[in-house]
């Protein structure tokens, strides 16, 4: 079961956000909600939410210093955060699956028979539209596929990712997957997980990364959806396509899994596992 609960402010007087702060004796409420906001969000997201407590920069502005001096900014690990979550994407929202709390580029939730991440991926800086571009891009790619089969009651999840090349492992922290690894942890056994790949190196051409995948979350049914444009030079009889004009390809992730390891052989797997390995020795020249 998913559960949104907002952007900004739903928790913002939890007492499990007062860790990091080193005294709270003599505040206000306003002045405790400004200290968890600054815990909790980017220098740029804390200047648009309240303009008149930080700068364009997240400083503290003159009338609000001395709320600087109560705790020391959080050090989230560069950026791709500690845990490989990207900070300051204003589409992050928080949800909770089965229970567990989390943060997620949430499209909308009709459901769980199925939960559907939606991978957009640039290797350099976003493109003019931006990251929020791109998640719109993969909202629309998300819900374009959903409508392909409407009985399905379904969870959809966008996870754009800018700055990462195709080749990087998908266990690597430069691949940016925290959100797509939270939500993982959080299903349950037997879970059906449709990984929509935007164009056929969206998710990742790193094929050893589909061996990480099964052997990390094997509870899970994980398939891969990738969806290409009508000229792909794939076959037309595995890159199928659809009533809405989009080629998709599908594929069961433990039988790509087992065909990189070579203890089974799936056709299918093999015709993907052949482009993959093709574009990714390309980019390595």
């Amino acid at each position: 079961m998913v559960e949104y609960l907002g952007h900004d402010e739903h928790d913002l007087n939890s007492d499990s956000d007062l860790s990091g702060f080193s005294n709270t004796k003599g505040l206000d409420q306003d002045e405790i909600k400004y200290l968890r906001m600054y815990a909790k969000y980017s220098g740029r997201r804390l200047h648009k939410l309240e303009p008149t407590v930080w700068t364009s920069h997240g400083k503290w502005t003159k009338d609000y210093k001395h709320l600087g001096l109560r705790m020391e900014k959080p050090n989230r690990g560069g950026a791709g955060g500690a845990s490989g979550i990207v900070t300051n994407r204003e589409f992050l929202s928080w949800v909770t699956i089965n229970g567990i709390r989390l943060q997620a580029g949430l499209v909308e939730s009709t459901g769980n028979d199925r939960y559907v991440l939606v991978f957009t991926r640039a290797s350099s800086a976003p493109p003019t539209y931006g990251s929020t571009g791109m998640f719109e891009r993969a909202s629309t790619a998300g819900r374009a596929w959903c409508r392909l089969t409407p009985e399905k009651s379904t969870t959809i999840i966008a996870i754009p990712r800018a700055r990462v090349a195709s080749k990087s492992p998908m266990d690597d922290k430069t691949s940016l997957l925290g959100e797509m690894k939270a939500v993982l942890d959080a299903l349950t056994e037997g879970s059906q997980v449709e990984m929509l790949s935007i164009s056929i190196d969206g998710l990742t051409t790193h094929v050893s990364s589909f061996e990480w995948l099964r052997k990390t979350w094997p509870h899970l049914r994980l398939l891969l959806v990738v969806a290409v444009p009508e000229p792909f030079p794939g076959s037309l009889d595995i890159f199928l396509k659809a009533s809405n004009g989009i080629r998709y390809g599908q594929f069961d992730i433990a039988e790509i899994a087992a065909t990189v390891e070579g203890s089974q052989l799936f056709p299918r797997a093999k015709a993907l596992l052949d482009i993959l390995q093709y574009i990714y020795v390309a980019k390595e020249e």
